[in-house]
């Protein structure tokens, strides 16, 4: 809703309240959910062993992570050239094609823990580099979004004036160098050619935008009662925030051109690292960290804040979902575990019932066959003792 241009500064302020109220819920949710005795979401209930067999270090390990707003969000880096390259105006002669990014090329340590080799041609566009990064999102797990912007400013007086953008001819005639709308209305005009749109800042200056991350190209500038006019570009980081190298000078009838470079943004659910072959790329070459985007830090009072809130919430409900599929399998693995724990339980019964319980018919039928045994026995030996005593009879008579 905040980042709805309709918005005033007023109602920013009141939808931030409410930001802020959620985010306190967000806090006090992880530090009061407890099961016996032990609190679960704050963070503190790290790794457990729960032991699921008779010998020792038969266990199945558990691990939760803390869910408070200042513990979830995305992990992000910024890809901006620190002078030249990405985010960066580079003024060209009237043959010159290309930015000023060169072939350095990225590697990047992401979910799989091993260096993955993102490479790019010298001149890439910002949108060129993120798809590159993206084509590897398998093994790393991090994605890149490119955006290209570029602020026009100090514009040496007002009347008529041209430009080609991207190819396409502006013609404004702002009434005054301040009167950046109504060249911004000019460009809108043509955004359907260009790919680029228009606002001017509460600073009033112009910002053009294209968020597909292609190469903004200005050139043919012609403005003043003689056509001498200046005006300033610069480039603008992701973020927003202005580049902190001096811009690039226009002078109407010039040769010259600026062409700028888009930024690119990496986000992941994990911590991950990037390492620049070169700075136009905007990574260190010995290697950067992510850094956590935090529900907790969100403000919505501008525009600008509130499209970042929406990355960093989409970031915050992955982090979520992946904790809640982790739990999930632990759970399955422990349906598996109790499923196989019930089947050796029945099978020792079985067993222990075999050693120790009598089998009534099988014995009752061994005695019986030992007591038919024992008659005919007895029985012959009579017989046998009979035979003697008629025999001594006959004799004695």
């Amino acid at each position: 809703q905040s980042a709805n241009g309709s918005n005033s500064a007023t109602d920013r302020d009141a939808l931030q309240k409410e930001v802020s109220a959620l985010q306190t819920e967000l806090t006090r949710i992880s530090d009061t959910t407890s099961f016996g005795g032990q609190q679960l979401l704050d963070g503190n209930f790290g790794t457990k062993q729960f032991q699921v067999g008779a010998n020792a270090n038969e266990t199945i390990s558990v691990s939760l992570n803390s869910i408070a707003a200042s513990d979830i969000g995305v992990q992000s880096f910024d890809l901006e050239g620190a002078s030249a390259g990405l985010g960066e105006a580079s003024a060209l002669t009237s043959t010159a094609t290309a930015n000023s990014v060169t072939s350095g090329g990225l590697t990047l340590v992401g979910k799989n823990g091993e260096d993955t080799l993102i490479g790019n041609v010298a001149g890439a566009s910002a949108a060129e580099i993120a798809d590159s990064i993206n084509a590897a999102q398998s093994s790393t797990g991090v994605t890149a979004d490119a955006r290209t912007q570029v602020e026009l400013s100090t514009l040496s007086g007002g009347g008529a004036l041209s430009f080609k953008l991207n190819g396409s001819v502006i013609s404004a005639n702002p009434s005054s160098g301040t009167d950046m709308a109504a060249i911004a209305s000019a460009v809108n005009e043509r955004s359907g050619e260009t790919g680029i749109s228009a606002a001017v800042s509460e600073a009033g200056k112009m910002i053009l935008t294209d968020e597909s991350g292609d190469d903004i190209e200005i050139t043919d500038f012609k403005g003043g009662a003689s056509g001498a006019g200046t005006i300033v570009v610069t480039g603008v980081d992701y973020d927003g925030t202005t580049s902190a190298t001096t811009g690039i000078t226009l002078t109407g009838g010039g040769a010259d051109k600026a062409v700028t470079a888009g930024t690119v943004r990496l986000s992941s659910t994990q911590a991950f690292s990037v390492t620049s072959g070169d700075t136009t790329l905007g990574a260190n070459t010995t290697g950067d960290v992510s850094t956590l985007d935090n529900v907790g830090k969100m403000n919505i009072e501008t525009q600008a804040g509130s499209q970042n809130a929406l990355d960093v919430i989409d970031g915050a409900i992955a982090m979520i979902d992946s904790q809640r599929a982790d739990l999930g399998a632990v759970q399955n693995r422990f349906g598996h575990t109790i499923s196989n724990l019930a089947n050796i339980s029945e099978n020792v019964s079985a067993s222990r019932s075999r050693i120790q319980d009598t089998d009534f018919a099988t014995e009752t039928a061994q005695m019986t066959k030992n007591q038919i045994l024992q008659q005919a026995g007895t029985s012959i030996l009579s017989q046998a003792n009979q035979i003697p005593q008629a025999a001594i009879s006959l004799l004695g008579g």
